[in-house]
């Protein structure tokens, strides 16, 4: 909490925030915290402190500690957490483009794997429910008010499924995305 308002205290104009930030965070690093399998709480500030580390630190500096939290939030977050590994990713991307080490570039390229390998079970379950037949609302035993309610909701569901198109989940997509990008650079085909 204390990194995460120290960081958005810098954003309204007071850099040397970003500084403390960081400090803030280092400093629950140095706790013996080893009770938790997955420190959540840790890796959804991560992001706070990598952007403060950004702001305030010299290339190198940011390059070791932009690299160390990313991989943090690696080890404190389960697969289906994908916004935080993507974020893991895009810091991986960035530390490419500073850098051009491929190591990162190929760290990133298999989180979006990963995330990709998690997010397409929902694409299929948002794609099963899309091809299923509609399931109209029953109308028995309710009140003549209520029974021509639900008959033109179930009539809604019916024009609107002729026309429209197949669900896209977006998690997916924006993963997608960046694994493609990434091994395009990979020469992966």
């Amino acid at each position: 909490v204390l990194a995460k308002s120290y960081y958005e205290k810098a954003e309204t104009g007071d850099s040397s925030y970003y500084k403390k930030c960081l400090d803030a965070v280092r400093s629950y690093g140095e706790l013996d915290n080893s009770i938790f399998r997955k420190d959540i709480r840790l890796a959804q500030t991560l992001p706070y402190a990598i952007s403060a580390a950004r702001e305030c630190l010299t290339e190198n500096e940011y390059e070791l500690v932009a690299a160390s939290f990313a991989q943090q939030i690696l080890e404190n977050t389960y697969n289906s957490d994908w916004s935080l590994r993507f974020f893991a990713a895009q810091t991986y991307l960035d530390l490419y483009s500073r850098t051009q080490n491929n190591s990162y570039l190929s760290i990133a390229y298999e989180i979006a794997y990963d995330n990709v390998n998690e997010l397409v079970a929902e694409q299929r379950e948002q794609n099963n429910t899309f091809l299923a037949d509609i399931v109209e609302q029953p109308t028995k035993g309710l009140d003549k008010e209520t029974k021509k309610q639900v008959e033109s909701y179930n009539d809604l569901l019916s024009k609107t499924r002729k026309t429209e198109l197949c669900p896209v989940y977006e998690p997916l997509r924006l993963n997608c995305e960046l694994l493609f990008g990434i091994a395009e650079k990979l020469n992966i085909s």
